[in-house]
């Protein structure tokens, strides 16, 4: 399984009173992607409580089954444009996409 994680920063004009409202809609945005692109295997959407100043305010996590499942979901035109509009929005935006080297499950 092939994970795919994006950090983005809203805007510093979209920080204060609406943030959590503008959070939202990238959020949203987010969400209706695995509606679209049928090669996502698992999508999670979150925003950030922390209020941190070195937090990011909105992550995404995804699985992808293959490779090329993740190939074609960044070149998928849906993306593309979902991409264009999450823009707006944000600062910047830091991904990482691995393969688990290890996993550990913890019961308690």
């Amino acid at each position: 399984m092939i994970k795919h994680i994006v950090f983005f920063k809203l805007k510093p004009e979209f920080k204060g009173a609406d943030e959590f409202k503008i959070a939202k809609i990238v959020a949203a945005e987010l969400e209706s992607l695995p509606h679209k692109i049928e090669e996502i295997a698992f999508l999670e959407v979150g925003i950030d409580f922390s209020k941190r100043e070195d937090a990011y305010d909105i992550v995404l996590f995804s699985q992808f089954e293959t490779n090329d499942d993740l190939e074609i979901y960044r070149n998928h035109i849906k993306h593309k444009e979902a991409v264009v509009r999450i823009e707006k929005y944000t600062i910047s935006a830091v991904l990482c996409d691995y393969k688990s080297l290890t996993t550990i499950g913890y019961v308690n």
